[in-house]
Formats: C-alpha cells, structure tokens, sequence
C-alpha cells in the first residue's frame, strides 16, 4: 500500500499520506521504523565482518582464558584440564598441585558462576572494538 501510494503521489512516505488526514502519521512512523532497522542491521554486520576477520587467525582470541579482558569466572568448555573434582567438589587446580592442595592454596570454584571463553570475548573485548571503531 505504501509503495502504491508513493508511486501514485510521487511522494516520499513522510508526505505521502497528506491526503489521508487519519493517517499522517504513519509516514513518519515509516521513517522510525525503517532508521531502527538500518541501525541494528549495520551493528549485526559490524559482528559478522568482526568474526570473519579474526577467524583467519591460527589461534583465535576466544579459545582461551588468560587474555586481557578475560575475568577469573573465564573457563573453556569441554576443557577440564584445571578442574578436579573431589569427592563432590570441584577445586582449581593443575595436577601436580592437586597432589598436596594446602600447601597450593587451591580454591574452590562454583561451576554454575563460570562465564565461557566465548561469552567473554563478546561481551568484553567485541564491545571494546565496537566503541574503538565508532567513536
């Protein structure tokens, strides 16, 4: 119906319901909507090109724990290799200081509270280079 109208009146959609005094609003209600959408479409291809691109890396940056912008919640999934768990509880440790965990100072961790390796490079450092591009 928009398009019919805009190409009956040669109008654009602000000016395009003049004649319909009802309905002049939804003109400019057709601008909004189509301005949030290029907006969100552009940030969703930000993203895609953001991944492409550091995916070419021999070693990608949201593998591992250990980065700048990775917190102490950071764990990698399907890779236990410093968590062990005894007799119900889960500690952080390597293997050589499981043997003697005391001396190490080995914590106690809440698997339910750890973030992904992935999560936190989206959530960090992905928002970080969006704020660095645009502003």
């Amino acid at each position: 119906m928009e398009l019919a109208l805009g190409q009956f009146t040669s109008r654009g959609p602000a000016t395009g319901f003049v004649h319909a005094k009802g309905w002049q609003g939804v003109g400019v209600a057709m601008i909004i909507n189509s301005t949030l959408g290029t907006l969100y479409y552009n940030v969703l291809i930000a993203w895609s090109l953001i991944y492409f691109v550091l995916s070419f890396r021999t070693d990608l940056l949201w593998s591992t724990c250990g980065n700048s912008w990775n917190t102490e919640k950071c764990f990698v999934p399907g890779s236990s290799s410093d968590f062990h768990e005894i007799n119900g509880t889960t500690w952080n440790c390597t293997d050589a200081q499981l043997q003697n965990i005391s001396e190490y100072g080995c914590v106690i961790v809440n698997l339910t509270s750890k973030v992904p390796a992935t999560e936190e490079f989206y959530l960090y450092e992905t928002e970080f280079m969006m704020k660095s591009i645009v502003f």
